[in-house]
């Protein structure tokens, strides 16, 4: 990895692309060797693909602020055996002091699909001035409270938006504009229409077949089950990352919630393990 220089060669406002291909080692398969390397543990969910991308942008970040520089993600894509970003690269001392609030431990139970977040730093405004503190926490109990189970602890990783969301609607017209010029325009489109769809406040996502698994049920459409966390008030959407992955505003009750409603009302599966 040539992260050092990399990050110091971009002028101020460059981008800099990035490409990963060691995802066994960053989708936890070996957790130890990922955070020599990354500076991360990984943590084996469905959501993996997504976790390796925001490890390679923590990774990034952290070597910019060596040298008082910080990133903004432009476009985050998991395709085939690799990860790839791009970056924009600035320069400033007081910005880079930001990063703590863009990174997030991660908890995973043990026992189901639940996944909580835990920033690494916070800030108070006080007579017009901004103090940096260490974030809260723990952001979880000992046990899970939906399964009783203890969770796993991996991170710190990205939990900023991981693309820029005018410079992804800018591109797509541009690629719709001269698809004659690609000759894999079809998928190009397909992979950056369903980014541009994404919650791009939203880290990491929920399986809903892993769900069902763990109720022992049988699965709802994905329409019903996005009915009714809209329902519910909360934002859903799809990712590019996994076909079956939904990412949602909704905090994991309400997801247990309405999974338990869909058990009661149409299947016979056991409500013991949720």
């Amino acid at each position: 990895m040539f992260l050092d220089s990399a990050v110091q060669s971009v002028v101020d406002g460059g981008m800099l692309m990035c490409t990963a291909t060691d995802m066994a080692v960053l989708c936890g398969g070996n957790g130890e060797v990922c955070y020599s390397k990354y500076g991360s543990y990984p943590l084996r969910g469905k959501y993996c693909h997504e976790m390796a991308l925001r490890i390679v942008l923590a990774c990034i970040e952290s070597h910019a602020n060596r040298y008082k520089r910080y990133i903004v993600p432009v476009l985050s894509v998991q395709m085939d055996f690799y990860v790839r970003v791009f970056v924009r690269i600035y320069t400033s001392a007081s910005a880079m002091k930001n990063t703590p609030l863009k990174l997030s431990y991660v908890y995973q139970c043990t026992g189901c699909d639940s996944f909580h977040l835990q920033p690494v730093g916070r800030t108070i405004s006080k007579n017009n001035s901004v103090r940096y503190l260490p974030g809260f926490g723990p952001a979880v109990a000992q046990e899970c409270s939906d399964c009783g189970k203890k969770f796993n602890m991996g991170g710190p990783i990205w939990s900023a938006p991981i693309h820029d969301q005018e410079w992804l609607t800018s591109i797509l017209e541009d690629v719709k504009q001269d698809k004659d010029s690609y000759p894999a325009y079809n998928r190009i489109s397909a992979v950056l229409t369903t980014i541009s769809e994404e919650l791009i406040d939203v880290p990491l996502f929920v399986s809903l077949h892993n769900l069902c698994a763990t109720l022992k049920c049988t699965s709802p459409s994905a329409v019903i089950f996005r009915s009714a966390v809209l329902n519910a008030g909360y934002h859903i959407s799809g990712t590019h990352v996994n076909p079956l992955g939904l990412k949602s505003d909704a905090p994991m009750d309400v997801i247990w919630d309405i999974m338990r409603c869909w058990v009661r009302t149409h299947s016979q599966g056991s409500l013991s393990s949720c």
